[in-house]
Order: structure tokens, then C-alpha cells, then sequence
């Protein structure tokens, strides 16, 4: 028993340290500015006004290794409210950094918000473009890479160099000219043009012969769908969209608005430059836009003709999707990366069709889901559901499958519970390809077909063993798209066309994914910094979520915040707190973890973990000081120990009107329970922190 004391006090020790190094190391943090403004571009040679961040047209790269806590403080320079939404990030459990109107109120003129994001394990390429009112036509899109930490293996070659490529659509008109065009019920022209990060002809990227190297795509265009190739070479696909692929080889590729996908390119021809190519896919005329490889030391410019790339050939590129398969020896960012996560064999719980159409109503031009044309409101759904504001949007408020009634306006929602597993199939009855994009979650491409679906379809096109799970799927002109969605990600999550005039006009709905849970384990709190507008409360000045939001960044630790000060050594006379305390044996351990630490303080990013680690433990890096805090008793000179001969001062008055807005709100029980879990980390009360997978 004995021997078993001694022990106890160690294993304390060391499991402080241990949880300290380890947990923290593995979720660094990096933190990004975003100042969004307007500037004077010239992608088509005509000088016009775009959006421009950080002065730059395309934005940023954001970069960044799986489990990063990604910090984003965007302010707003426009003259009009704006969001940036993050295009394939899942925001596990955290549905309020979305930034889409349904999740968020917009960022007002002059002001700004901080997103902040977890990048989870989602290997892969992506991108990030405003996603309010027609922004995104005048730019501020970028790409967003998410690497695998150096513990993780990927199942390819590492290249010597990765490129970014953004390619997009542009018109020479304005941003609000293209709304005015679209609010009078009127479609937009053909675009004028077609970029390569930005300019028509001019981008190059420079490699070394005999070298392999990664070309990461996407496509932001706003309404065409685009071949990609490189002349003279051929790509080697191994990532869309987080998920690694067959490695199957390609002379060009065909990506949809929305999509991202990364290549291998072995540069093995003669040393000359070479034409990277980009051209539309089903349209008439074809439009084209070009970049140059060129090889270190050429002195040889690239060559006409271009290399030929499909124009409108629809059954080409529906069989080319099909060749798209998952690595299911590979580990990657899914249920299950080894392949063991049967998707094919998983029972669905519910099925929904999905139609998309052209409607005129009240004399306009509008695009509908279901005869319904989404209209967004005042009010943000996700806050609306938070606080249960009524009148916002009903549950299920869109049909399973396609009505009979004449098209109309609506806010629509389908609500699901929180793991249901779905069948979605998109209906195109119309002669334009669409894009579909799901926020919140990944799912399975599992088929796609002409004509019009029914249930007799899945035997014969569905592919049900290695279909690659993304957040964007096309569907073919006259033809229907099915995907199976696990639907593990409570949230309001937004479903919408990203070919953007038809989701301007009404194209998209939300899914309400849901459960009767009050827990951090499927959903965090609101933000403490999250923005109002509509019918949102005011904020609630006792619910200190931005401490619960530092607090909860690592993961599960069990120590004792005196345990974890005991990692100075005693010093009797010197530090208040031990004022006449000798070295027992706790605090021996605590010295034993202080000359640990000693070793290790070299290692600054160890460092940086521990101090942020105490601080947040001690309840230091709080925007609310725990006096402050404790102010929420009402003072009782003579009563409460800390308040002995204590005066009502001012200060305490403001914690006397708090503890009065408290009693009023402690009937509410999940606002109870959050109340007294910070009171307990301020305090320093053993603090358990939640898990954040």
C-alpha cells in the first residue's frame, strides 16, 4: 500500500507532463489576416474593380497540416456585409464557422469576425470564395491545402514542388451589374473569359527536368465546368477532395464548378516550355486559358497547336467520372481509410430526389429545388434553431421528392437525425450541366445515369466498393447523380448549386441535421463571438463561451490545477501560495516534472504548448478576470471570506447585476450546467476537458 502511495504521486507527475507534451504538440495553431477591399484589376486586359484581400487577386493561400487550428480574422473593408465560406472543410461539431447565410450573419461594412477551424484529418485540396450576394464574381478566392502530418503516410511519391492552380471564369462587368442583371430576371451572358490563377495567358510555373511534382487544381469558376491538361505530359491522379485515388493516368481532366483534385506530373520531355491548358466543357463557343510550364534552362517557348482537349462530348465525360475510384489500401481522411467502412452494404435510412429547375415566378426568373426557390431570411437558421426563434423555417419543409404544385418561394429545409445515412439523388431534367456542393459533410459518388432515376438504377450503375467520397458532384445534362451521405455532423448545413446565378436565384436548401443531445460531444456552443442580425438575442454576457472556446482546444486532460502549478519548485517565503510549506512528496514530483521540463524548454514549440497549456489552466488568458467573475455573488462583508471588509464598490455592482441577470436565466438548465463548468475552470476547480474528435 505503501509503495503504492509513493507510486501515485509520480504517475500524477508524469501523466501532467505527458498530457502537456503530447496532446497540445499535435494541434498547433495558425492564425491568418484577411483584410478584404475593394482594388483595380485587370484579368481581360480592361481595368475593372475587384475584391482583392490582403491586396491580392487571387487571395492567399492558406496552408495547413490536419488537426491545425486554423484562426482567420477577416475585416471587412467593402461598402456591404460579406462572409467567406471554406469549400470542403467538414467544421466538425462547429456549423457556426460555416459562412453561409443559413449558419451565420454577414460581416458588416468596416468591421470584422474571426472564424476558427480545426482541420480535422481531411488530406486533400480545397478552396475558399465569399459567399454572399454576387461577390464572388469580382474574386476573393483562394486555395486552402490541408497536408498530412509527418506521422501519417500517403500512398504516393512526394514531389519535389506543388502548384496551385485556380482556374475561373470572368466577366468584364462589374459584380453588381451581374446582380442587377440576375434581380431584373434576366440570365447573365457567356463569360468573357478564362483565367489561370487569375490571368488569361500569363501564369507560368518554372521546374526542373526529371523531377516530379504536384499540380493542385480547382476549379472557382461561377458557371463552367473545365478540361485541364499539360502538353506534352500526362497527370497522374492521386487526391480529390480529400480522398486518395487510384493512381489512374490521364491526357486531360475534366473538373466541375466546385471540384479540386491533385496530379503527379513527371517532367521527363525536352527541356522547352510547354502549354498547361485550360478550356470550358459544354459550351458553345469554347472558351480557353493558358499557362506555361516551363522547364529550368529553356530557352525554347512553347509551341502551337495547343493539345486538344473534349468540348461537349456529355457520355465521354460521365464514363471519365466513373474511372474516378478510391485507394482503399490508403489511409485518408473517411469512416474508414483501410477500406473496412462498407458503405455499399450500410442500410439507408432515407431517400431523397431532388429536382432542379427553371421557374418563372411573380414575373421573374428564378431556379428551384423541388418547386421551391430558396429566398434566404433575415434571421440565420442555425441561430434561429439555437434559440428557437419561431417563424424562421419549419422542419422538412421541402418535399422528399419532386411536387406537383407550381413553383414558389420558401425557406427549405430537410431535417434529419444526427447519423442518419442517405440517399440523395440530384434530378437534371433540364439541358445545362449542374454542380451540387454539400457543406458539413463528404459522401460517395456512387452513380451517375441518364435520363430519369428510379430505384431498378442502383444494381445496374451503382458502384458500390471504391467510390470516391468529395463535397461537389456534377450531373450531366438530362441525367441524375446519386451519392450516399452519412450524415454524422450536427449543424445547419447548407446543400446548394455552385454554379452561382442559379443558386443567387434560389438553387439551394439546407439540412437540418439533428438531435435532442445539449452536448459538447456533438456540437459546440454558440461563439462568443458570433455576429447578430435578424431576430438573434443579444448576447448573453454570462455566457463566457470565448473561455470555453480556448479552453477547449485540447484534448481530454485530467489535471489539477494545483497539480499542474506544482510544477514550480517550493521556494517557502517566496511564492504566496507555499508561504510555510514544505517539499512533500506532491510538490517532489512537481520538481521532478520542473527538471523535465528544464530539458526540454529548448524545444520552442513545446514551450509555446506549455505555457499556453497553464494559461489556459489558470484561467489567465480570460477576457474576463476572475474577480470579475466571482463578483456574481453579491457581496457580504463578514460572510464571504474573500469579501471581509469588503465595500459595495462599483465594480461589484456590475457583478450584483450580473448575479441578478443570473438568477433569471437559471431555470435553463444547459445554461445552468455551462455556468457552473466555467465557474469551476476559472476557480480552478479539476476541470475535464471535452474531446474535440
Amino acid at each position: 500500500m505503501m509503495n503504492q502511495a509513493i507510486f501515485l504521486p509520480f504517475y500524477l507527475g508524469f501523466l501532467a507532463w505527458f498530457c502537456v507534451f503530447c496532446v497540445k504538440a499535435e494541434d498547433p495553431y495558425k492564425f491568418f489576416t484577411f483584410e478584404v477591399t475593394y482594388g483595380q484589376i485587370t484579368p481581360l486586359g480592361v481595368p475593372q474593380r475587384g475584391i482583392l484581400i490582403n491586396g491580392q487577386f487571387p487571395a492567399p493561400t492558406i496552408d495547413a497540416v490536419t488537426n491545425d487550428n486554423v484562426i482567420v480574422n477577416v475585416i471587412n473593408k467593402l461598402n456591404e456585409p460579406f462572409l467567406i465560406t471554406w469549400n470542403g472543410v467538414k467544421q466538425r461539431k462547429a456549423p457556426w464557422q460555416d459562412g453561409v447565410l443559413g449558419t451565420n450573419c454577414p460581416i458588416p461594412p468596416n468591421t470584422n469576425w474571426t472564424y476558427q477551424m480545426q482541420m480535422k484529418d481531411q488530406i486533400g485540396t480545397y478552396s475558399y470564395f465569399p459567399s454572399t450576394k454576387m461577390h464572388r464574381a469580382a474574386g476573393g478566392f483562394g486555395a486552402l491545402i490541408i497536408r498530412a502530418r509527418a506521422v501519417i503516410f500517403v500512398p504516393y511519391l512526394k514531389p519535389v514542388e506543388e502548384f496551385n492552380v485556380l482556374i475561373s471564369d470572368w466577366w468584364k462587368s462589374d459584380h453588381t451589374v451581374l446582380a442587377r442583371t440576375l434581380d431584373s430576371g434576366i440570365k447573365l451572358p457567356m463569360a468573357d473569359g478564362l483565367l489561370i490563377n487569375g490571368l488569361p495567358s500569363s501564369t507560368s510555373f518554372t521546374a526542373l527536368g526529371g523531377q516530379l511534382y504536384m499540380f493542385r487544381v480547382s476549379n472557382v469558376a461561377l458557371t463552367t465546368s473545365v478540361n485541364f491538361r499539360i502538353q506534352g505530359h500526362t497527370l497522374t491522379l492521386v487526391e480529390t477532395e480529400g480522398s486518395h485515388t487510384l493512381q489512374e493516368v490521364y491526357e486531360s481532366f475534366d473538373l466541375h464548378v466546385g471540384q479540386s483534385a491533385s496530379f503527379l506530373v513527371k517532367l521527363h520531355a525536352p527541356v522547352k516550355d510547354y502549354f498547361i491548358v485550360a478550356s470550358t466543357r459544354f459550351t458553345k463557343p469554347t472558351l480557353t486559358a493558358t499557362g506555361i510550364l516551363h522547364y529550368d534552362g529553356s530557352v525554347t517557348k512553347a509551341s502551337l497547336p495547343l493539345p486538344v482537349g473534349p468540348t461537349y462530348e456529355i457520355h465521354w465525360s460521365m464514363k471519365h467520372a466513373r474511372t474516378i475510384r478510391w485507394n482503399l489500401t490508403a489511409n485518408a481522411a473517411r469512416p474508414n481509410p483501410q477500406g473496412s467502412y462498407h458503405y455499399g452494404t450500410i442500410p439507408v435510412t432515407r431517400t431523397v430526389v431532388l429536382a432542379n429547375g427553371e421557374a418563372n415566378i411573380n414575373g421573374k426568373l428564378r431556379y428551384t429545388v423541388n418547386q421551391v426557390s430558396y429566398v434566404n431570411p433575415s434571421t440565420p437558421l442555425k441561430i434561429a434553431a439555437f434559440y428557437n426563434i419561431s417563424g424562421v423555417f419549419s422542419p422538412n419543409s421541402l418535399k422528399d421528392t419532386p411536387p406537383s404544385f407550381d413553383p414558389i418561394y420558401g425557406v427549405s429545409v430537410l431535417t434529419f437525425n444526427l447519423h442518419d445515412y442517405v440517399e440523395i439523388i440530384f434530378q437534371n431534367n433540364e439541358n445545362t450541366i449542374q454542380s451540387w456542393h454539400l457543406d458539413g459533410s463528404d459522401f460517395w459518388t456512387v452513380g451517375f445515369g441518364s435520363g430519369v432515376w428510379n430505384s431498378t438504377l442502383r444494381r445496374r450503375f451503382y458502384n458500390l466498393n471504391d467510390a470516391t467520397t468529395r463535397h461537389t458532384v456534377q450531373v450531366y445534362p438530362k441525367s441524375w447523380s446519386a451519392i450516399l451521405v452519412s450524415l454524422d455532423n450536427k449543424g445547419m448545413w447548407n446543400l446548394r448549386s455552385t454554379i452561382w446565378p442559379r443558386r443567387y436565384l434560389g438553387q439551394e436548401l439546407y439540412l437540418q441535421v439533428w438531435n435532442d443531445e445539449h452536448s459538447y460531444r456533438t456540437e459546440y456552443d454558440i461563439p462568443e463571438n458570433a455576429l447578430r442580425c435578424g431576430l438573434a438575442p443579444p448576447k448573453l454576457l454570462t455566457r463566457m463561451s470565448s473561455l470555453k472556446v480556448y479552453l477547449r482546444l485540447p484534448k481530454q486532460v485530467l489535471i489539477h490545477r494545483e497539480q499542474y502549478l506544482a510544477s514550480e519548485p517550493v521556494r517557502p517565503g517566496k511564492n504566496k501560495r507555499n508561504k510555510g510549506r514544505k517539499l512533500d512528496s506532491g510538490n517532489q514530483v512537481g520538481q521532478r516534472f520542473r527538471e523535465s521540463f528544464q530539458k526540454k524548454k529548448g524545444d520552442q514549440r513545446f514551450r509555446e504548448s506549455f505555457q499556453e497549456e497553464r494559461a489556459a489552466i489558470q484561467g489567465i488568458q480570460v477576457l474576463i478576470h476572475r474577480e470579475q467573475y466571482l463578483a456574481s455573488e453579491p457581496v457580504r462583508p463578514g460572510k464571504n471570506k474573500r469579501n471581509k471588509g469588503r465595500k459595495l464598490d462599483s465594480g461589484n455592482q456590475v457583478g450584483q447585476r450580473f448575479r441578478e441577470s443570473f438568477q433569471k436565466k437559471k431555470g435553463d438548465q444547459r445554461f445552468r450546467e455551462s455556468f457552473q463548468e466555467e465557474r469551476a475552470a476559472i476557480q480552478g476547480i479539476v476541470f475535464k476537458r471535452r474531446e474535440t474528435n
